[in-house]
């Protein structure tokens, strides 16, 4: 049994909700409660779950709009749950197996739109390891290969950018989240590549600002169109630059013979 989910592992079995609680509150109302600290999230009643096939869904659709939001604003990173057996068929409308809600007229509320205005969309931003991050296509535009080049030349330094990402989190609960780049493929391919070339530390750090939180694959391809792993660029041969290819030639061929015979001390 259950008893803890992040909110943005449950589903909506509805549609659309009404924007306001049974005892005359708005739902906005109670955001901006928790917003402004004058309203803890375990202080709202626990809402109950089922799980059909691989997603959870529950009836409370109302208190989980406000925990999703919650959890949007950085105020919730779990909620307690009560496993229930089953929901009815008739009571699930949602036509896009629940992962948004309408609500139905003004959810009332004014600190949260206005927090909303200047969120971007953005889930949350944390910080990353290099190993953690994954392509979102196939291939890149552009010729990154050259900027590798000048930096290698020492004539730029490398930037680090905070990139976009969808955060995929598997169902094994052993394995570590992967973060795919939505924008910047280049940019993070040039941090691999310097990586690889020893020009920055192993498994660096990364600011990422988070779009979207994933729990399944199916839903991960709903965004990423033409990726399986996300692990590598199959036109690197068409980027520009020729520094960087030799550079990582030699670097590769190193690889390879310390794999093979260790790290031999030559010098007598």
């Amino acid at each position: 049994m259950v008893d803890e989910l992040t909110p943005s592992e449950i589903r909506y079995c509805q549609s659309s909700i009404r924007p306001i609680f049974f005892n005359g509150d708005h739902i906005g109302e109670t955001l901006d409660e928790i917003l402004e600290d004058e309203l803890d999230v375990d202080d709202i009643r626990t809402i109950k779950v089922c799980r059909k096939g691989s997603r959870w869904y529950t009836l409370d659709n109302r208190r989980l709009w406000v925990f999703r939001k919650a959890e949007q604003f950085g105020k919730c990173d779990v909620i307690e749950v009560e496993e229930t057996d089953d929901i009815e068929e008739r009571k699930f409308t949602t036509e896009c197996r629940g992962k948004f809600v309408e609500v139905r007229g003004d959810p009332g509320g004014t600190y949260w739109k206005k927090k909303n205005l200047h969120k971007m969309n953005t889930v949350k931003k944390k910080c990353v390891s290099l190993s953690q991050l994954r392509y979102s296509r196939k291939t890149i535009h552009g010729s990154p290969g050259y900027e590798l080049d000048t930096i290698l030349k020492g004539d730029a330094d490398i930037s680090v950018p905070a990139l976009p990402v969808v955060q995929f989190l598997p169902q094994n609960k052993d394995e570590d989240s992967r973060y795919y780049v939505l924008r910047n493929n280049s940019k993070l391919w040039i941090l691999k590549k310097a990586e690889k070339l020893g020009l920055i530390e192993d498994d660096l750090d990364v600011d990422v600002k988070i779009k979207d939180i994933i729990h399944e694959e199916e839903e991960l391809f709903e965004h990423l169109f033409d990726i399986r792993s996300g692990k590598r660029i199959y036109n690197e041969a068409d980027l520009g630059g020729k520094l960087w290819k030799k550079k990582l030639r030699l670097t590769e061929r190193k690889d390879e013979l310390t794999s093979l015979f260790g790290n031999l001390n030559l010098n007598y």
